[in-house]
């Protein structure tokens, strides 16, 4: 037997044998939102942040390139978009 087997084992003998009932817990998905896009969209706009909807064409970063095809200064970390180094550098859109 195994030093975990021996503790349970030795848990489960000495707890007290009174019956009690499980607590009730909270289910936290029990008000869920309809639609968790929307509620996402609701909280990620409240702060601060804008929502840049998807193509139909299936491209994901069409958006992102759309929304940045006119900036005087891209400053990002993601390297898809600023094809430079993993750190913050102000960068000219191309």
């Amino acid at each position: 037997m195994s030093s975990r087997d021996d503790i349970l084992a030795s848990i489960r003998a000495n707890r007290p044998r009174a019956e009690r009932p499980l607590p009730t817990v909270r289910f936290f998905d029990a008000d869920r939102p309809t639609s968790l896009v929307a509620a996402f969209k609701e909280s990620l706009e409240r702060m601060g942040g804008l929502f840049l909807d998807p193509t139909p064409t299936g491209d994901v970063l069409a958006p992102v390139r759309a929304k940045i095809a006119n900036a005087k200064v891209v400053c990002s970390i993601v390297p898809e978009i600023a094809r430079q180094p993993r750190h913050c550098r102000g960068l000219r859109a191309a």
